[in-house]
Order: structure tokens, then C-alpha cells, then sequence
């Protein structure tokens, strides 16, 4: 039975419920190592699940086809889950970066991001961080479009 995932209906739920377990249960934020194991568990089922679920910009879900996976997903968020003064941010599928990226730039193009100069921040769409049409939307108007979730940084505590 799931736990931690139960209200998920959309892929784009699963990640950002996942990323806000992520911030709050990972070992190296001060959380259960147990529960952490037990939540990743949950997230690949429901990842798998609900894949190819998504949300268009009216509230109507649709399916399209992926071939993302969870341990994907999860690799790029734990690799920059830590870093301070970055803000994470899922906006429909994607996934931003924005804030103080620069001491990270090297760490997050291997994770699989790419830079938007106009945005001024890093993204990543899986399999698809291409898109067709060139639209040149603001972040404003992404996150008007598509809904977004940011959770505030909890950095690894420094040891003395």
C-alpha cells in the first residue's frame, strides 16, 4: 500500500511529491535512512505507474509516451538536491534550475540539464528537452501555464 504516494494521479505529481520527500527525508538533510529506502521504494512503483500521465495547461490529462525512469529522475534530483542557493523548480514536466548556479554548472550539464539564456536558468524534460515550437514564453508565464512547485533549500549542514 502505498504511503507516501497515494494521492498521485499525474507524473507531474509523483515528481514533485517526490522532491519534496527528497528535501525532507534524505539522510544527509537530518532524515530517517529507513524511511528514505521505504519512500524511494513507493516512488518507483508510482513512477512507473503514472509515467506516461500528464496534465495539459487546461487541467485535462493526457497520455504521452516516455522513456524516463525513475532512477533517472531520482539520480538528477539527489545530484542537486544539496546545493545552497539553488532553487528547485518543477514547472508541468520540466524541471528548473535557478538562483546561484554557476560554482554547480559543471555537476548539473552531467545530470543532464541544459541553459536557457533567456530564462537565465538550467532545465530538464527527460527524454524530450527539445521542443518543436520555439515559444518564447517567460518564466512568468510557464509557471502561470502550467502550474509550479518550488520547496525551499534544505543544504547539508557543514561538519565543524
Amino acid at each position: 500500500m502505498m504511503e507516501f504516494f497515494k494521492t498521485c494521479k499525474t507524473a507531474e505529481d509523483v515528481k514533485a511529491t517526490f522532491k519534496d520527500l527528497a528535501k525532507r527525508l534524505h539522510p544527509d538533510c537530518g532524515g530517517d535512512a529507513e524511511q528514505f529506502k521505504t519512500m524511494m521504494a513507493e516512488y518507483k512503483v508510482a513512477f512507473d505507474r503514472l509515467k506516461n500521465v500528464h496534465v495539459n495547461s487546461q487541467g485535462e490529462q493526457y497520455e504521452r509516451e516516455t522513456s524516463e525512469t525513475a532512477e533517472q529522475f531520482a539520480d538528477i534530483i539527489n545530484k542537486v538536491i544539496m546545493f545552497e542557493d539553488v532553487t528547485i523548480e518543477i514547472i508541468g514536466s520540466w524541471v528548473w534550475l535557478s538562483g546561484n548556479t554557476f560554482p554547480h554548472k559543471d555537476v548539473i550539464k552531467e545530470a543532464g540539464f541544459f541553459y536557457s539564456k533567456s530564462k537565465k536558468a538550467w532545465y530538464y524534460n527527460g527524454d524530450n528537452h527539445k521542443t518543436r515550437r520555439r515559444g518564447r514564453y517567460s518564466m512568468k508565464a510557464l509557471r502561470e501555464k502550467w502550474g509550479s512547485e518550488v520547496v525551499e533549500n534544505k543544504p547539508q549542514e557543514k561538519l565543524a
